[in-house]
């Protein structure tokens, strides 16, 4: 059950099912134990080879997409200046 490859992965689910499901006095603990359970979607990626190139692009391309954010704020900001200066005679505040 738990040799090879897979058997860290079932080692790794078993042990944040029953940790998920041990009852504890802080429910802030119990919450981040059950959103450990996500982390058990990480099989899915490694046993679909498609869905592991689609991950593996969207990571890659997060500085890139952290560019063009960055840009679109700059852009956001400066046409927001630009509406305050027009604009601040209209304004009944």
């Amino acid at each position: 059950f738990f040799r090879g490859e897979a058997g860290a992965w079932n080692a790794f689910d078993l042990a944040v099912v029953v940790a998920a499901f041990v009852p504890s006095r802080i429910d802030s603990i119990a919450i981040a134990l059950r959103l450990l359970r996500l982390l058990r979607i990480l099989k899915l990626i490694r046993a679909v080879p498609q869905l592991q190139v689609i991950v593996t692009s969207l990571l890659r391309g997060t500085a890139s997409i952290f560019y063009v954010a960055l840009l679109m704020a700059l852009v956001f900001y400066v046409y927001g200046i630009v509406g305050v200066h027009l604009y601040r005679e209209n304004d009944p505040f």
